[in-house]
């Protein structure tokens, strides 16, 4: 196997360097063809995402679309700290109700002047006076329909739930044409208006989302430049670098444009990712290089490849399974960032290879270490003998401890958080919820077995007590159904009045209110036409995903005890959708997690094939993501989704120095000699160059106004630090309670 490899290597070295035009013409080629096929790219953030086809959650979320439409509602608030119930304001938002209607796409909406035109006496007055306000504020007071649901009690605020085709949502970005009506009217007679809204928040992550993967793509490329050329401080390597880094990403962009794949928080990542982990071989290889004594070039790249090759080779796996891992998944967005990250760690291992034999073919200056015996190499191998128990000590009360906090952790999602407090969005949800509370419509739908007239009459009564247990939930504000639009009518207030037993199903809810119902078509979004499916609305404030499962638990307990078996309550909508995203993402994301570690595992052992140096491989990278989860732990920080897929990646990541430095401790094995000094003096520089390099490419992260890519950042480079200090106090110290003869083995 040996002799193969010798072969391979001389042999690969032999033809690129003897034919290197026409592969550099060549891998030209394969760039300009790569560039051909980069198109632009569109941004999708949908909840869909996150589910595959067929999912029960996305099932019942169709079927909900079926029957009432899309819900993910755009909210409007207007607001004058004047007050709006007087005539020149009312007509101001008359106006702005007109501009409303003629917006693109526009299926239906809920104001507060189609809730008035729903009461005969009011639709009469055509003439907005002062017996108009009268009858208006006489509605108000006697009404459930308006207060905290489309007007602030302070009468100073107005909501407009304006409803879009959800395919219509998909194509078009509706806030340019919503903005131009802000503009118009805000600062107009002290008039405010405010936009929020699920749909919202979304399109608003589109935007930032392609606005902070260019930005984030070039602040990382200059910072890894400044980075290398600091530490190795030569522009010729900092050059190739650069170059087998734009070709990884070219192609792994390429491949991602040409299958119409979509970008969004997740997958934003791919191309930064790949960037920062190719410089990691080519950093190895470069250092590897330095300090060949050989006489003819050709000697000297053999000999730099033939060490290089191997380790670079399994270090490429490891991180390439660490990925591919992530591709396992069903939810598209973390199998796409797995798959085409995977595409560039491949490009880029092969890049590195074939570029470094051209480029040292052509380097006519060898660089090595001026003294490799350095007083800080010395004084390092010094503190490590003599600390041997001491490290052991400190490394387990980290690990007990760590293990302790990270049963405490919680895994979430905050979709208006991302956005970061400063953002406009997040200020105008801020404004709306302290105007209204609770302002988030969660959707919830009835479904009974049958509709004839005598079960329908049964299922309102259930829905009038199903109402009043929700609202006594201190996380929803208010409810709103077709009970509250029966209570409204005339026929009902007449025969509320003859009736004594005010709650008594047959005499207030009766067949003539049914008929009455079938004639108004704002009563029809509340039930679908066979009349066995209805529509609840519980007005929550926006929160996290785990906020929101909680209330859907709430609400599921209480419709068990009040249904029975007669009707089938389903929380629906998007925001029963957003609330099932983090336990799908928990257990799809296993799988993966699995994968990896066990994959990881396996390669370490068939290369290293000791038990124990298997067992000290495990040990060495399990507690950097161990001690970095314990600290979040502490900080009270939740993991999100985009965090957990970091972690997944980064159990690839940390295992490629260990690698390194097990590498380098096997071709050093001196019986004569001080075996720790010779492989610090070889490996651990290149060691901690590399990791200083990931450590700034995840850094250039924190600068993203998205907070979820902000805090991946601070985790890997955490995760990397820790492994880093893991791989040179840790590892040496295990290494050394094994006897020299087992190494050689």
């Amino acid at each position: 196997m040996k002799k193969f490899y010798d072969k391979f290597i001389e042999y690969l070295v032999l033809i690129i360097i003897k034919y290197r035009i026409i592969v550099i013409f060549f891998l030209v080629l394969v760039l300009f063809i790569s560039f051909l096929f980069i198109k632009k790219i569109d941004v999708d953030n949908n909840l869909r995402n996150w589910f595959p086809d067929g999912d029960p959650v996305l099932t019942n979320y169709d079927n909900y679309l079926k029957n009432f439409g899309n819900d993910e509602v755009v909210i409007i608030c207007v607001e004058n700290s004047q007050g709006l119930i007087n005539i020149e304001n009312l007509k101001v938002l008359k106006k702005i109700e007109n501009e409303i209607t003629k917006l693109n796409g526009l299926s239906n909406f809920v104001s507060l002047f189609t809730l008035c035109d729903s009461y005969p006496k009011l639709k009469k007055q055509l003439n907005m006076d002062q017996s108009y306000i009268d009858n208006l504020n006489l509605l108000f007071d006697n009404s459930s329909l308006f207060y905290d649901k489309i007007i602030s009690r302070d009468k100073k605020s107005v909501i407009f739930f304006l409803y879009y085709p959800e395919e219509y949502l998909s194509k078009k970005n509706i806030m340019k044409d919503i903005d131009h009506i802000i503009d118009s009217f805000s600062d107009q007679n002290g008039f405010n208006i405010y936009l929020a809204g699920m749909h919202i928040i979304y399109e608003e992550l589109n935007t930032k989302t392609m606005q902070e993967t260019s930005k984030l793509f070039i602040f990382t490329l200059i910072l890894l430049i400044l980075i290398t050329l600091i530490l190795l401080r030569n522009v010729f390597d900092i050059l190739y670098i650069l170059i087998v880094n734009i070709f990884s990403v070219s192609i792994a962009f390429s491949f991602f444009s040409f299958f119409n794949g979509k970008l969004n928080m997740v997958v934003m990542l791919f191309p930064i990712l790949t960037m920062i982990l190719s410089t990691s071989d080519t950093i190895h290889i470069i250092n590897t290089f330095k300090g060949k004594i050989d006489t003819t070039k050709k000697n000297i790249v053999t000999t730099t490849i033939h060490k290089a090759f191997l380790p670079c080779f399994l270090t490429s796996l490891t991180t390439l399974i660490g990925f591919f891992s992530l591709s396992m998944s069903k939810i598209g967005v973390i199998s796409d960032l797995g798959i085409y990250t995977s595409i560039g760690i491949v490009s880029s291992f092969f890049s590195a290879i074939i570029i470094s034999i051209i480029y040292l073919s052509f380097k006519k200056k060898r660089f090595k270490y001026k003294d490799k015996t350095s007083k800080l190499i010395t004084y390092y191998c010094k503190f490590i003998k003599k600390s041997k128990i001491f490290i052991i000590i400190a490394v387990f009360i980290i690990l007990i401890f760590s293990i302790y906090f990270i049963t405490r952790l919680n895994i979430d999602t905050y979709s208006i958080g991302m956005l970061g407090k400063n953002n406009r969005i997040f200020k105008d949800s801020q404004k709306i919820e302290n105007s209204f509370g609770y302002y988030l419509p969660l959707e919830i739908m009835i479904n009974t077995e049958n509709n004839h007239e005598d079960s329908r009459i049964e299922t309102l009564y259930n829905i009038e007590i199903f109402q009043e247990k929700l609202n006594g939930i201190k996380e929803i504000g208010t409810t709103l159904s077709i009970v509250d639009v029966i209570k409204e009518l005339p026929v009902f207030i007449n025969i509320q009045k003859k009736s004594k037993n005010v709650l008594s199903k047959k005499k207030i809810i009766t067949k003539s209110i049914l008929n009455v119902l079938k004639k108004n078509e704002y009563h029809k979004n509340f039930y679908n036409e066979e009349y066995n499916t209805y529509k609840l609305t519980a007005f929550i404030k926006m929160g996290s995903a785990r906020h929101f499962k909680t209330i859907i638990q709430d609400i599921d307990n209480i419709a068990k005890l009040i249904f029975n078996n007669s009707s089938v309550v389903i929380p629906s909508g998007a925001i029963s959708i957003y609330a099932a995203t983090i336990d799908h993402f928990v257990k799809s994301m296993f799988k993966s997690i699995l994968f990896a570690i066990v994959s990881i595992l396996i390669v370490m052992f068939i290369i290293f094939k000791r038990p124990i140096i298997f067992f000290y491989v495990i040990i060495v990278n399990a507690i950097p993501i161990i001690a970095v989860l314990g600290i979040m732990s502490i900080l009270k920080n939740n993991i999100d989704i985009t965090a957990l897929t970091m972690i997944v990646i980064c159990c690839g990541v940390v295992v490629d120095d260990t690698i390194h430095y097990l590498y380098g401790y096997r071709h050093n094995i001196d019986k004569n000699g001080d075996t720790l000094l010779s492989v610090s003096q070889e490996v651990i520089w290149p060691i901690i160059v590399t990791s200083l390099v990931l450590i700034a490419g995840s850094i250039s992260l924190v600068f993203s106004s998205l907070s979820p890519i902000k805090y991946s950042g601070i985790l890997m480079a955490s995760i990397v630090f820790f492994a880093l200090i893991a791989d040179i106090l840790l590892l040496p110290v295990l290494l050394s309670f094994l006897h020299r003869e087992a190494l050689e083995k």
